[in-house]
């Protein structure tokens, strides 16, 4: 069912009943501040473009979506069309509204789980390759690629169960996560393997990068269980003249598995 409003001098001139039910506002109450601050601060420079643009006859989007706030202060999603017309003999624009607050909560789970483990909560394979082919063409080097694999987790898997396994890198990704910048891409791309794409940053900084996450490691270990400690080997790559990254990953990878059969020379050599 539609809500229908008439916005003039950026208020609400009129609403049908649909409208306040939608939003919990009575007529008098919406009728009593700018439209725009029932709109979410982040929506707000698109709803107001559309609607002076809509007034003075420009081309503006024939129908979008934005957050709104309910009188309850729940945000819902709407999307909206209209038109320009004249109300009372002055130029407002006519606006079509629909919530579509349990549509977007689908796309949102949905475009979530094309980009995320499902399992860890960070990035996926997919979503770290499209994030490599981006970077690629962007200004933001040195880029350097920190690849992490969790050392034992086919012995946990095997003698513990899967649930163990499981357990551990959810708490490899967390100790993980800890470790980088938000602008850090931080990604599980196989069974015990995980990836961090770091922009701007040089070789020191990776190295550095490196004794964060040892040091996160060894805080965990502290505070668990022996059963549950963990350990990974690493293996960094920085780019270099070429700026190619899938080269930068590869190389990553391959000192990772050499610090991987260092690590396990040690542990059966003890």
């Amino acid at each position: 069912i539609e809500s229908i409003a008439v916005i003039q001098d950026a208020r609400v001139a009129f609403c049908n009943p649909i409208t306040c039910k939608l939003t919990g506002f009575s007529l008098d109450e919406l009728k009593s501040r700018p439209f725009i601050n029932f709109v979410h601060p982040d929506d707000r420079g698109l709803v107001m473009e559309n609607y002076q643009k809509r007034l003075s006859g420009e081309r503006a989007e024939k129908k979008y979506q934005f957050r709104m706030f309910r009188k309850n202060s729940r945000l819902i999603w709407v999307e909206i069309s209209g038109i320009r017309i004249e109300w009372e003999g002055k130029p407002a624009s006519l606006n079509f509204l629909i919530d579509i607050t349990e549509r977007k909560k689908v796309e949102i789970a949905l475009k979530y789980q094309s980009t995320h483990d499902v399992l860890t909560g960070l990035y996926n394979r997919h979503y770290f390759e499209n994030e490599i082919r981006r970077l690629q063409k962007s200004l933001r080097f040195p880029v350097s690629i920190l690849v992490m694999d969790i050392n034992g987790l086919k012995e946990i898997n095997d003698t513990r169960g899967h649930d163990a396994g499981d357990e551990l890198l959810r708490q490899a990704a967390q100790v993980i996560k800890n470790s980088f910048r938000p602008e850090d891409v931080t990604a599980r791309i196989g069974g015990d393997e995980f990836v961090v794409v770091m922009p701007e940053t040089d070789a020191n900084a990776a190295v550095e990068a490196i004794s964060r996450v040892r040091s996160k490691l060894e805080e965990h270990n502290q505070s668990c269980h022996a059963d549950q400690s963990l350990s990974f080997a690493i293996g960094y790559s920085t780019t270099g003249a070429e700026n190619d990254l899938t080269d930068v990953f590869k190389q990553a990878d391959r000192i990772m598995y050499i610090d991987k059969a260092r690590s396990y020379v040690r542990a059966h050599t003890n």
